[in-house]
């Protein structure tokens, strides 16, 4: 995780539970920009951790809450030109694929 990234994560008056998911979060996508996106299993197991860390995120918050983490996270994640386009091209290698949601507590 980027440091820009913790800092955002660290300002939020939030619980410890509802730090560790964000944070859990803000490294799977960071994961999925890092990608090989030749590797169909580094793909998927990136998702993986996406979904798992999207699904801690919605544990740990109000419905109401959720949605606006996710998308602060992920906004500054992606935060210029190249990142963008290293998730497109990770997004692409994940195109046809079908995911589960995990099972059990997604939280790490």
């Amino acid at each position: 995780m980027r440091p820009d990234v913790a800092a955002f994560i660290a300002s939020k008056k939030t619980s410890d539970v509802q730090q560790k998911a964000m944070i859990q979060f803000a490294q799977a996508l960071q994961g999925a920009l890092e990608a090989e996106v030749s590797d169909p299993q580094a793909v998927a197991s990136s998702a993986r951790a996406i979904t798992r860390g999207v699904g801690c995120i919605w544990r740990q918050f109000s419905a109401s809450e959720a949605p606006d983490i996710v998308t602060a996270i992920r906004s500054r994640t992606m935060n210029t030109k190249e990142r963008v386009l290293a998730y497109e091209r990770y997004a692409h290698a994940l195109s046809g694929s079908v995911l589960r949601r995990p099972g059990g507590n997604p939280c790490d």
